[in-house]
């Protein structure tokens, strides 16, 4: 099962490599500390009853990450966004949603996501 240090770290040395310069952060800021940012947080990990051992130990897990991406032009946020549904791809993960998000500052754009995968 990949931790959520191991996604997050996937997720992040992904974008980093695409662009050195985008802000990537694991927990939710309400105001980035520079644009363009990339905030990808483990939203939610429901443990599977269904596929729990007769040890009564629970492995699996169906995880849910929102990606939220901040830039300067949709476009640009598109692009960043786009790296990320990759590597999520790689990991095993469906992109259930992506789509931009009204934003209270209008000098940047903001893109939202969110990837679930059973795990284990």
């Amino acid at each position: 099962m990949a931790s959520r240090i191991v996604v997050y770290n996937e997720i992040a040395t992904a974008i980093n490599t695409y662009d050195a310069n985008v802000y990537v952060t694991q927990r939710y800021e309400p105001i980035p500390k520079s644009i363009p940012c990339v905030m990808c947080q483990q939203t939610s990990k429901v443990r599977t009853q269904r596929f729990a051992t007769l040890c009564n130990t629970d492995e699996q897990s169906y995880d849910t990450y929102e990606v939220q991406v901040f830039a300067n032009g949709l476009q640009n946020a598109y692009n960043i966004m786009a790296v990320a549904e990759a590597k999520f791809k790689q990991l095993g993960f469906f992109e259930e949603i992506c789509t931009p998000v009204n934003n209270g500052d209008k000098a940047f754009d903001r893109v939202v996501a969110r990837f679930s995968a059973q795990q284990g």
